[in-house]
């Protein structure tokens, strides 16, 4: 299928009547590498979402499950396809197939939990992480793909070498850094599904929170990438704001018995969070570092 261009779009989703009669659209700032629209209709409002990343359509598979069992999720309308990504061109986890399209879905007003960051929602998050996981259906056998935990390692060694060529990083530093993530790669895992980048600014403020932005939704992960995700962002937020937060206290709310194998994991995936940073903005480096190397000297504890 061609390219296509919004007004296109809006078409199509009017004629195949997954859309009251369109009113207007307005672009929208909402992301970096993928292009938003807010449409207005004659009944509600609808997010366009031309998925330039190339993963839609598993969003819209992921908020149809998820909106069809009752997850708070806004509700799926449709996807439009456009054209493969061709493997190779760009990296992709796991290397899953990607298609470009425009995914469609209603517009849940409200600000996004990074910019209401209360303790009280911070557990709420927790809470809702914690139901999305232990959910009975949402329990898998196997992996989504077969090399789960070897391309998570792959891929903080992916920023640990570019941070080193750079050098943001010394050999020492990068070897510290490998070696703690290293053992991941043989720990067990009780595989779940999970939202793949559950970060505050992925939730919408409401009653109940929002999950929003779907893109790394796996059916069959390791539910403590989305407790470190969360953890970090969350870390990383309040020292922005120069506000003091007990780490602990939120892990605890998912672990109310926490052991040392679960915090080293979590542990894994604030590193890596951490290193996205620093890869993608030099303005991260120093605070950034600090915060890995916190980490790696206290293997086993929540102190950063």
């Amino acid at each position: 299928m061609k390219k296509l261009t919004i007004e296109e779009v809006v078409e199509l989703l009017f004629e195949k009547d997954k859309i009251s009669e369109p009113l207007g659209y307005k672009r929208k700032r909402w992301g970096k590498k993928n292009e938003f629209y807010l449409l207005r209709t004659s009944e509600k409002n609808i997010v366009l979402k031309h998925s330039l990343k190339g993963y839609g359509a598993d969003e819209f598979h992921a908020m149809d499950i998820l909106y069809n069992e009752g997850f708070p999720v806004p509700r799926p309308i449709h996807f439009i396809g456009e054209y493969e990504i061709i493997e190779g061109e760009d990296w992709a986890y796991g290397d899953v197939p990607r298609k470009v399209g425009w995914l469609a879905y209603e517009y849940v007003e409200g600000k996004t939990l990074d910019n209401s960051m209360k303790e009280e929602l911070l557990f709420d998050a927790m809470k809702l992480l914690k139901y999305l996981h232990d959910y009975p259906k949402h329990k898998k056998e196997e992996p989504f793909i077969p090399n789960f935990q070897q391309v998570e390692i792959d891929r903080i060694e992916f920023y640990l070498g570019r941070l080193k060529t750079r050098g943001d990083l010394n050999d020492e530093e990068f070897e510290k850094i490998r070696n703690f993530v290293e053992p991941y790669k043989t720990m067990e895992i009780d595989y779940r599904i999970i939202h793949g980048d559950y970060r505050p600014n992925n939730l919408i403020v409401a009653d109940p929170l929002i999950m929003i932005d779907f893109e790394g939704f796996s059916e069959g992960a390791d539910p403590r990438k989305d407790v470190g995700t969360f953890l970090a962002e969350t870390k990383w937020a309040y020292d922005i704001r120069k506000i003091q937060i007990d780490l602990e206290k939120i892990y605890r709310i998912y672990f109310p018995k926490p052991n040392r194998d679960d915090i080293r994991i979590v542990q894994d995936f604030m590193i890596k969070r951490f290193l996205v940073k620093m890869t993608y903005n030099y303005a991260h480096i120093k605070m950034g570092k600090e915060k890995v190397m916190s980490i790696v000297t206290h293997p086993g504890q929540l102190i950063i």
